[in-house]
């Protein structure tokens, strides 16, 4: 394999500092155009290429094809680990949000540059750091000082978390109206004791939700039906099917038992199986609702109602703004909800009549 040259090498070749060639792949000013010209025919000759970001820019320049838009025509993508992990995976949620921020960064010209970390630990963006992306979308629950600090160097677009106290965009789903539509379709249906599973985690989707869930009820002049049912419950992914297990045996043996059960898909897909484990009949003695309509919802046995969100567009829309903001950096943060629509399917259906009862 041949050998790889490095900065230096180029440097030596176009008789200036290592310095000067980083200038010019990052597109700075200060290079007279003699010696930008010097650097870029020894980067080609060279077949000098550091990373995605820096060839980007040299291919644009040597070419003639400049990018007002952008410094290095690189957007880039921040993710938490477990969250990348899901996406590069097809788990069918983070997976299409990031299927709509590549398609975006394509249709726009730019290339796409992803990162990972730690959302406990990560300080600092790599790529943010070392100048290689323009703007950046995040998802992930990072440090507030991280956050800070990335908003502080360059353009940033939550998608999926929005912060209101950052100049910062974001692209969140609607999760209130998702869940008001939710509720009202279920109490027109005849449900009057519903219940919801929380994970108990510092997430702004699970607070909205909460208070939606809470809002619904309050608004009908009635308390939360069986509120201990619908209290937060420790889960990550190793407790997962060990605490679904143990809620679905909560509900089994609550008296009086609840008719209707919603929560986001990756939790009301694992409770519809267990229940019906723990011998209840789909719809008949309890619906299940889920939230984002997952490929797996319909695939369920029976087909799980859900409320569906574009994600997809969630993750364009995230690159739009970016892109926007990118033009006019003087552009106001815009906090965009994404509109879904409900789903019905055979998992939710009229609440079964009591024991004794005749229907009328």
């Amino acid at each position: 394999m041949p050998k790889t040259a490095n900065i230096r090498e180029v440097a030596r070749c176009a008789g200036v500092s290592p310095t000067t060639v980083s200038r010019v792949l990052n597109n700075s000013s200060i290079p007279g155009a003699d010696t930008r010209e010097r650097v870029l025919k020894a980067v080609e000759q060279l077949n000098y290429c550091p990373d995605p970001g820096f060839s980007a820019v040299f291919r644009r320049h040597h070419l003639g094809t400049p990018n007002p838009r952008t410094k290095t025509g690189v957007i880039g993508f921040l993710a938490s680990n477990a969250i990348l992990d899901q996406a590069r995976a097809g788990d069918g949620y983070y997976s299409q949000i990031f299927s709509g921020i590549q398609k975006a960064v394509q249709e726009n010209g730019n290339l796409l540059m992803c990162e990972s970390g730690d959302e406990n630990t990560l300080a600092m963006s790599e790529m943010v750091s070392r100048q290689r992306v323009d703007g950046l979308v995040v998802e992930g629950s990072f440090p507030a000082t991280t956050r800070a600090l990335l908003v502080k160097r360059l353009s940033v677009v939550f998608v999926d978390r929005t912060y209101p106290d950052l100049p910062a965009s974001s692209v969140m789903m609607d999760i209130k109206r998702a869940v008001e539509e939710q509720l009202e379709y279920l109490w027109q249906l005849g449900h009057r004791r519903i219940v919801a599973f929380f994970p108990d985690v510092a997430s702004l989707h699970i607070q909205i939700y909460q208070q939606a869930f809470r809002g619904f009820f309050e608004a009908k002049g009635l308390p939360v039906p069986l509120a201990s049912l619908s209290r937060p419950r420790e889960i990550d992914p190793e407790s997962h099917a060990r605490v679904m297990a143990a809620y679905a045996r909560e509900i089994v043996t609550s008296t009086p038992r609840p008719t209707a059960l919603i929560s986001f898909d990756i939790y009301a897909a694992s409770l519809l199986r267990k229940l019906q484990q723990a011998g209840l009949r789909i719809p008949q003695q309890i619906s299940v609702m889920g939230i984002a309509d997952t490929p797996v919802a319909a695939l369920l046995t029976p087909p799980m109602a859900s409320y569906a969100f574009s994600l997809h567009d969630m993750g364009r829309s995230a690159v739009e703004l970016l892109i926007q903001h990118l033009r006019d950096q003087n552009r106001a943060p815009r906090h965009l909800l994404i509109s879904g629509r409900l789903v019905p399917r055979e998992s939710a259906g009229r609440p079964e009549p009591p024991e004794g009862s005749a229907e009328t």
